[in-house]
């Protein structure tokens, strides 16, 4: 994935929310250039808005901090279809499991 998607898919598992802004989008591309994906991720688990939000002990689910929710226009899609098993969903470079290979 380009940077800017890994972003947008960091700040929605790791902050329930879609990137605030271009401010925020900068700083997380020079995080992801400079210290990689650990550093990435590091930086929103260990950021003062997690702690706040989901301490220790919770899991992160997906808020609107801002209104309208529209600033994250694949929330849905992202929730419902790319988070989620799908049985329908054949990778091109495997053959499909059907009902018989699973006995």
């Amino acid at each position: 994935y380009p940077n800017t998607k890994v972003i947008e898919l960091g700040t929605k598992h790791f902050l329930g929310r879609a990137p605030r802004n271009q401010a925020e989008i900068r700083v997380y591309n020079q995080i992801l250039a400079t210290d990689g994906l650990k550093g990435f991720i590091n930086a929103m688990v260990n950021s003062v808005e997690y702690a706040q939000l989901f301490g220790e002990d919770t899991v992160p689910y997906r808020r609107y901090p801002t209104l309208p929710a529209a600033n994250f226009p694949n929330t849905e899609r992202l929730y419902n279809q790319l988070t989620k098993q799908n049985d329908e969903l054949v990778v091109p470079s495997f053959e499909p499991v059907t009902a018989t290979d699973r006995s």
